[in-house]
């Protein structure tokens, strides 16, 4: 049986070529890998953002809410005290007229 021996210079040519083809692929794999990495890197920065505008808007809707009740307990006190002037009206009236 007869022994195929190649010349060092093409297996070492061809090792040279195979490692090459190898280095571009994990290029490019590197390449998708940090543009993918940039990708999520920009989605989370917009989720981030997103979630700090709607924390402020409800804290904002919460501080008007707020004032509406404030408004609301201002308004409600106003009228109970008209209603003690009118009723302590209506009870002068009332002893006026009886006299």
């Amino acid at each position: 049986m007869e022994q195929l021996t190649l010349p060092l210079g093409i297996v070492l040519t061809t090792a040279l070529l195979v490692l090459s083809i190898w280095i571009v692929r994990l290029r490019q794999t590197v390449t998708l890998l940090r543009k993918g990495n940039e990708e999520l890197l920009d989605l989370y920065r917009t989720t981030v953002k997103t979630q700090q505008l709607t924390y402020q808007d409800s804290q904002l809707h919460q501080y008007e809410q707020y004032q509406l009740i404030l408004a609301s307990q201002d308004t409600i006190g106003e009228k109970n005290a008209r209603i003690a002037e009118l009723t302590a009206s209506l009870g002068a009236a009332k002893r006026l007229h009886s006299n």
